[in-house]
């Protein structure tokens, strides 16, 4: 299981804009759905703000990881952003948001959601890593990145 086997370049958004969590969340799925997996683009949108009133999935260090599972994909899909200004995700650190990586998944796909939330959380929790995505000036050299790490 490689990253890069999740996260197509069309997948892959860089200085994305947005004001708000509500606004990137948003833009997030709308990215994700070039895939041609997502059913309902709408239903999907909610269905993320909604888990992330639960707690949010900014887990510290500019990185976020919203998530949900849904009826209205057709299987797993992800989106990854830098964003073009940090921003406040309710972060457990407190500190605002510039990476994000969106999964979704189905009901049945619990078990590689969690592979590769676990996968994505190792290689983004890394300083290193971080600072090298930072430094992106392209989709295609966050893409290669991904296909390039073990």
């Amino acid at each position: 299981m490689k990253p890069v086997e999740l996260l197509p370049l069309e997948a892959i958004k860089l200085g994305l804009t947005a004001r708000t969590k509500k606004e990137a969340i948003g833009r997030m799925v709308e990215i994700a759905s070039k895939s041609g997996k997502i059913k309902n683009i709408d239903k999907v949108k909610k269905q993320v703000l909604e888990r992330e009133a639960l707690a949010s999935t900014g887990i510290g260090n500019g990185v976020a990881f919203p998530h949900t599972r849904s009826d209205f994909i057709e299987s797993l899909v992800a989106s990854f952003a830098i964003l073009k200004s940090p921003l406040d995700f309710g972060a457990i650190d407190g500190k605002p948001v510039q990476i994000i990586f969106l999964l979704l998944s189905r009901e049945e796909n619990v078990g590689k959601q969690l592979r590769y939330l676990s996968m994505y959380s190792r290689i983004l929790s890394d300083t290193d890593n971080q600072e090298k995505l930072l430094k992106a000036n392209s989709e295609a050299e966050i893409f290669d990145f991904f296909n390039e790490i073990e």
